[in-house]
């Protein structure tokens, strides 16, 4: 999906008004409009203006529109676990030692007060 097109779905999704969306991020609305509609490229700096004024969970929304939903996948454990040289599942293994050590400490805490 082209990114005027992302960005026009995303603003119909979430019933966002283009004036209010003007008003916040200083960008006028007949750019907005042009660039909805794919008459006008946006640049840069009035994209990242447009994208700053909107929520976190609309911004989301349309870069999983414009990139798809798989660019938002995450990657699995045992991926991430086998591509580690050494050093960081070293690392890893410390924290995670670390981490049991903590939790169960406070298992024998909640018992004592019991």
């Amino acid at each position: 999906m082209e990114w005027n097109q992302s960005f026009d779905l995303t603003l119909k999704t979430y019933g966002v008004n283009a004036r209010q969306l003007a008003q916040k991020s200083g960008v006028s609305e007949i750019t907005i409009s042009r660039f909805r509609k794919g008459r006008q490229p946006m640049n840069t700096d009035n994209l990242n203006a447009l994208l700053s004024a909107l929520p976190q969970k609309i911004q989301n929304h349309f870069f999983k529109l414009l990139l798809g939903e798989d660019a938002f996948a995450q990657p699995k454990l045992e991926d991430l676990i086998e591509d580690m040289d050494s050093q960081e599942l070293a690392r890893c293994l410390r924290i995670l030692a670390n981490r049991v050590a903590v939790t169960s400490l406070e298992g024998v805490k909640e018992k004592a007060v019991l």
